[in-house]
This record gives structure tokens, sequence and C-alpha cells, in this order.
């Protein structure tokens, strides 16, 4: 009905579906007040343009007299209702296909060390170039959120822009790192030996496209620079 009032009175839909939230719920407790954010989180999701997006919760966090920030969980948590639904119909898929959307442990594990071990995200940093971790898939790039976070003194807000990244794409696999992290007892030695794993997994593809490459090429001068930099990997190996 109030989507339907928006409409047919040219008024933004935000205005009017807030405007009809005190008929839903009782604004004079703070029950209320977070079930009716609840509601609005349900609408939300939907706004896949992040400025518009932010401009829509500060508005709900003001006529409900809230916070931005709860507000910001309330959407949270129903996109985590979302993703377990996908985790569920996830469970149904072939093996095979379900398997395209793994991640190597060791990427996931330096997700989860960078979000949640204090000091972990400044260690990678210090460790690993930009170049060596592109943002090629949203693991990658939440590391990669996590640690320029660190670096710039603004840790706090890595959970935030990660979620925020998830509205967009969402991913079961981060999300569970960012509601349920793993507990690590030695933080330094699990991010060498993150880092060793994810730098061995770098040569090893690297390794396997050069074998390709040189069971394809003819090129004499095209082989003896292949076998070079097959020779230069097995060194540092």
């Amino acid at each position: 009905p109030a989507v339907k009032t928006a409409v047919e009175s040219a008024r933004p839909w935000h205005e009017a579906v807030i405007s009809h939230l005190p008929e839903k719920f009782d604004f004079s407790s703070p029950v209320g007040r977070s079930q009716a954010a609840g509601y609005m989180a349900n609408l939300l999701k939907l706004v896949t343009n992040q400025v518009e997006l932010e401009s829509y919760v500060q508005l709900v966090a003001a006529a409900l007299q809230v916070s931005a920030q709860a507000v910001y969980s309330q959407l949270g948590a129903t996109r985590q209702q979302d993703i377990r639904k996908q985790e569920y119909a996830a469970k149904n898929l072939p093996a095979a296909t379900a398997a395209k959307k793994r991640y190597p442990v060791f990427l996931l594990t330096m997700l989860d060390l960078a979000v949640n071990a204090p000091g972990a995200a400044r260690m990678m940093g210090n460790l690993i170039e930009p170049e060596e971790l592109p943002d090629i898939n949203p693991v990658s790039r939440a590391i990669n959120i996590a640690i320029n976070c660190e670096l710039n003194g603004e840790s706090d807000e890595s959970v935030r822009l990660i979620n925020e990244m998830l509205i967009e794409t969402p991913e079961p696999e981060i999300s569970r790192i960012l509601t349920a992290p793993e507990k690590c007892l030695d933080v330094e030695k699990a991010v060498h030996d993150t880092i060793a794993e994810f730098r061995k997994s770098k040569r090893n593809l690297k390794i396997k496209k050069l074998r390709e490459e040189l069971s394809r090429t003819g090129d004499p001068g095209e082989k003896t620079r292949i076998l070079q930099e097959l020779l230069e990997l097995s060194k540092n190996h």
C-alpha cells in the first residue's frame, strides 16, 4: 500500500514508506523501532547504488531516531538471511558446480586474519606488494580493503566497507568470516604461513601455464625463454 501510494502521488518511495511506518510499528519502544529498521532493511537491500543507499540509510535512521550504524546492522542481518538461503540452495547444486564457487583455504585464511586478527592486516601490507594480490575475485578484494584500511589508520572501517562490497557481490564464505571468525593463537606465524602458501600457489599456477605454452610453441626462441623462466621458478622453490 505504501509503495502504491508513492506511485499514485509521485512521492519518492522512501518518503511514502517511512510515513506509513508508525501505522505498523510502535515508535515509542526500542523493539518497535528495531522492527521498523528490519522492515526497511528488506527494502534497502534492493538498492544497488551506494550513494543512494547511504542517503536512504541516513533518512531512515533520522525517521526512526536511531543511528545510521544501527540501520546498517539491520541491513547486514538481512543480507545474512539471504546468504543462508543461498548456501542452502547451493547444497543442492551438482558438486562440480558448487566446487567452482570455492576459494583456496589459504586465501580465506588470509582474509580471516586480515579482518579479525589484530595487526595481521598491517603485516600483510608490509609483506605483500600491491601487484602480488590484484582484485581478481571478491576474497582478494576484501583482503585488500582490510589491508588498505589498516595502513591508512582506518581499521575500524574495514568490515563496513567489505559489507558494502557484499551488497553488489554477495559471497557466503566472506560473510561467514565476518560473522564467525576463527581463533588464532600465533598471528605472526599464521600470516607468514598463509603468505607462503599464497606465493606457492601462484608459482605453481605460473609453472603450469608455462608448461602449457611450451607444449604449444614451435618457436626455438620462445622455447628458450619459457625454459629459462621455468628454471628461475625452480631455483626459487
